[in-house]
């Protein structure tokens, strides 16, 4: 999907600036990123937008340089961490369809009827969410497969960025008590393992799924790979 397309080179950029302790450094890594996206057969277009989204998303309003380079990379590791906003369920409305290659136009055609017939109706302050619903037994199978490809993906080999880097006693599993967050992340440094739990109730569909799972194998390799605790144990 395009937005977990669109969010993967704005994350790689991300950690690189609050890794890289020098512009030199931040120079060569982002460089390393850019030509395992290209690899990865990224468009350029794609790489740049994202890379600057990343700038404009902590307010750098300037190229980076090496005198402005440690006061900016200060903003960005000195940025609160935006704890997720819990889905009030009294408003929201969710719907579950079984996805096939017809349906593919469903959640469009469903919301313009929607507001066709209920747009002046009292009904409309609660919000429709469309969602696909995955079978229970291959829910499982869906997450280590994605595990597997995310973990090998951007191969280059001087990359920091998961290729493969990730210690293999990563486990994913599925839970129906998170209803606030659609995963989180639970590491041990010592033994460099970590667990996954995906919520089956919000990560209810393959693009929920594919952007949590990759969110909480970022946090994972920055405790794994990197050796840097987060905000509590992640």
């Amino acid at each position: 999907p395009l937005h977990m397309k669109k969010n993967i080179p704005f994350t790689m950029l991300f950690r690189a600036i609050k890794y890289c302790s020098t512009f030199q450094t931040y120079l060569d890594e982002r460089e390393k990123l850019r030509m395992a996206l290209l690899l990865n057969r990224y468009p350029n277009k794609i790489i740049e937008q994202q890379f600057n989204n990343v700038l404009l998303r902590f307010n750098i309003d300037q190229p980076l340089t090496t005198i402005n380079y440690d006061k900016y990379r200060q903003n960005v590791l000195d940025s609160p961490y935006i704890k997720p906003i819990g889905i009030d369920y009294d408003k929201v409305m969710f719907i579950h369809f079984t996805y096939c290659s017809s349906m593919k136009g469903f959640p469009l055609k469903f919301h313009t009827i929607w507001n066709k017939y209920f747009g002046e109706s009292p009904i409309n302050e609660i919000r429709p969410i469309l969602g696909t619903r995955n079978l229970k037994e291959k829910r499982q199978e869906l997450a280590n497969k994605l595990l597997a490809i995310f973990n090998q993906m951007f191969f280059f080999p001087t990359s920091r960025c998961f290729s493969s880097q990730l210690p293999d006693k990563i486990s994913v599993i599925w839970s129906g008590r998170l209803i606030a967050t659609a995963g989180h992340c639970t590491t041990r440094r010592t033994t460099r393992t970590a667990v996954i739990t995906l919520s089956h109730k919000v990560s209810d569909s393959l693009e929920y799924c594919g952007d949590t799972l990759l969110h909480e194998m970022c946090h994972a390799a920055v405790v794994l790979t990197d050796g840097v605790m987060e905000h509590g144990q992640c």
